[in-house]
């Protein structure tokens, strides 16, 4: 497995959403649950980072990557074989773990997304790839110009 300590990023914050990482809830739409949005900004070293640990997790031997986030905040990647699923789970009052798990296709798909994504700009999963209903969490990924 793969592993990222993004520990040092800014704070998650449920107030400050522009910050480096940040939680929110927000309506998924009329009449559907709630659903938790975890948006992380990233500059041009962080995405390279991820975009060099994803090719390892989609493209060759499909290990998982973990990514630990600032306060108690856990984010897996993972190929699946069958359905996307964007799941956060809420162990402790204080720990939260978020699996991002995709198809091969759709993995590669947000591959190219991040290396095509210009700066100011930013990526949500659940509108790039097709997410079983099963999904609680939307991640959005911002791209910053600078670390």
């Amino acid at each position: 497995m793969s592993y990222l300590n993004w520990k040092g990023l800014t704070s998650l914050s449920h107030e400050a959403p522009a910050q480096n990482v940040s939680a929110a809830v927000q309506a998924a739409g009329t009449g559907a649950p709630s659903r938790t949005v975890l948006n992380l900004e990233l500059g041009p070293t962080r995405l390279g980072e991820l975009i060099q640990e994803l090719e390892d997790v989609f493209q060759k031997d499909g290990s998982e990557l973990r990514i630990a986030l600032p306060e108690r905040w856990l984010l897996f990647w993972k190929l699946r074989s069958e359905g996307n699923r964007i799941l956060l789970a809420h162990p402790n009052p204080d720990e939260w773990v978020a699996t991002c798990a995709l198809e091969k296709e759709s993995g590669e798909k947000v591959l190219l997304s991040l290396k095509n994504s210009p700066q100011g700009q930013s990526l949500s999963l659940g509108q790039l790839v097709r997410v079983q209903s099963v999904s609680n969490l939307e991640i959005v990924l911002v791209f910053k110009s600078s670390d």
